[in-house]
């Protein structure tokens, strides 16, 4: 499999500063060390979107969305194909699998809420397997990315904190389909967690 070298990775995050990704959605206005604005998930009267430019990470105040530069890569690439036109689904994986699994009982309705995963022009699936994974979140995974892999008209962006050969280790099937789709091409971020970091 082709690699997007890691010198080119870095160039790439260093290059897309969050702050002028953000704002080609958001209008920011700097308050202190941030930038704040009116969020682009929820609707709101006060902006409480804020925008941490120094480590590049993007949270929600009122909803508690957040995310750092490869989610905003990702973002800015739907933007673009948008702008050409193209129709563009966002599926946060953690809520939208929950509402599915719990729709497993109804034929009717599930079908309903799954379609729209299988058959948009582009997918674009944030935080994919994120905080584990059971057999259900496998076979719901399966069912979106093989029935998006049989057309070859559809795009699919996916957004996860595993590589792509955890998710292949996880399940052969899952993962296959992936690897086959992203032709050899797979942007893998180096792990970091500025949650998870203090200010020096």
């Amino acid at each position: 499999m082709k690699r997007i070298d890691r010198e080119t990775v870095q160039k790439i995050l260093d290059t897309a500063d969050i702050v002028e990704v953000v704002s080609d959605f958001v209008h920011l206005k700097r308050r202190g060390a941030n930038y704040m604005g009116l969020c682009p998930f929820h609707s709101e009267k006060t902006p409480s979107f804020s925008v941490n430019e120094g480590k590049q990470f993007y949270h929600c105040f009122g909803c508690g969305k957040g995310g750092s530069a490869k989610t905003q890569i990702c973002t800015a690439i739907c933007s673009r194909l948008m702008e050409q036109n193209k129709n563009v689904r966002y599926m946060l994986w953690r809520d939208e699998t929950v509402l599915l699994k719990a729709l497993t009982t109804d034929g009717e309705e599930y079908q309903s809420r799954i379609r729209p995963f299988k058959s948009v022009p582009v997918l674009y699936i944030d935080d994919f397997l994120k905080g584990g994974h059971t057999d259900a979140d496998i076979r719901l995974a399966f069912e979106i990315l093989n029935s998006r892999y049989n057309d070859s008209r559809l795009r699919t962006i996916i957004s996860s904190e595993l590589t792509l050969f955890e998710i292949l280790g996880l399940d052969e099937a899952v993962g296959g389909r992936i690897y086959e789709r992203s032709r050899g091409y797979v942007l893998e971020a180096p792990r970091e967690n500025w949650r998870l970091k203090h200010d020096e």
